[in-house]
């Protein structure tokens, strides 16, 4: 298909509109999947691939991780791979391209970091500066407490409700 530029640019206000209307995406990812398309575009007019809606080459998607394999990040470049692989999803889905250059590429596999654990002197300061006399001070040391005494993950902890708590057997139901 041969697409004016006013449908070019049409079509990636939809998307756009669609991913803040549908998807309810943030202004800060939306920005930012919107710079990744337009960064992505420009890879392709400046390497003589096409432009977003046609690109020529069935190996673009491999040259584009090769570029951006020397410039960020792994967490970046599977960022942006999804920002890609979205819009051409969206853009087969409603008959705008026939093939998604991106169908097959998987994301770059990231480094695995290890958690930070706190020293002991760490955990001593934080229960040290605790004012215990006030209701605020007792829940912060209950929070504390559960967190240090019990390995629980923050997200755990949050998602207590006082149902969980079950006092006569002296528990914590964490799902």
């Amino acid at each position: 298909k041969t697409l004016t530029l006013h449908t070019k640019i049409s079509t990636i206000k939809m998307y756009e509109n669609y991913l803040v209307i549908e998807r309810n995406y943030s202004d800060y990812t939306l920005t930012n999947y919107m710079k990744d398309i337009y960064d992505f575009n420009e890879f392709l007019n400046g390497q003589g691939f096409g432009d977003l809606l046609n690109c020529g080459s069935n190996n673009v998607s491999r040259y584009y991780i090769s570029f951006l394999s020397s410039n960020y990040s792994k967490r970046s470049i599977n960022r942006k791979l999804s920002s890609i692989r979205g819009f051409y999803r969206y853009m087969k889905e409603r008959g705008v391209i026939e093939e998604n250059p991106f169908d097959e590429v998987q994301s770059v596999k990231t480094d695995k970091t290890l958690p930070h654990f706190l020293q002991l002197d760490e955990i001593k300061q934080m229960f040290s500066v605790i004012d215990t006399n006030t209701p605020i001070g007792m829940r912060d040391e209950t929070i504390l407490e559960l967190l240090y005494g019990s390995g629980l993950r923050v997200s755990e902890l949050c998602s207590l409700t006082i149902e969980s708590f079950d006092f006569s057997n002296h528990m914590i139901k964490v799902y």
